[in-house]
């Protein structure tokens, strides 16, 4: 292990929009993004989740 250096790793910090800027947002996006905000911003989905969500992948009537 010698010479081995360790690795670098600088988190960045996160950074989480305002309710005024969410509301921009969604006036100024098409139907389709604008749901994929609504699933990003009310239940906490990552941009690829909130993409991967459809009908078929749902897994609880309650839910």
């Amino acid at each position: 292990m010698k010479g081995v250096q360790k690795p670098e790793y600088a988190r960045e910090k996160a950074v989480i929009p305002s309710l005024d800027y969410v509301k921009t947002a969604l006036t100024a996006a098409d139907h389709i993004l604008a749901l994929e905000i609504v699933m990003m911003v009310g239940c906490g989905l990552r941009n690829g989740e909130a993409r991967a969500v459809n009908v078929n992948n749902v897994v609880a009537d309650d839910v």
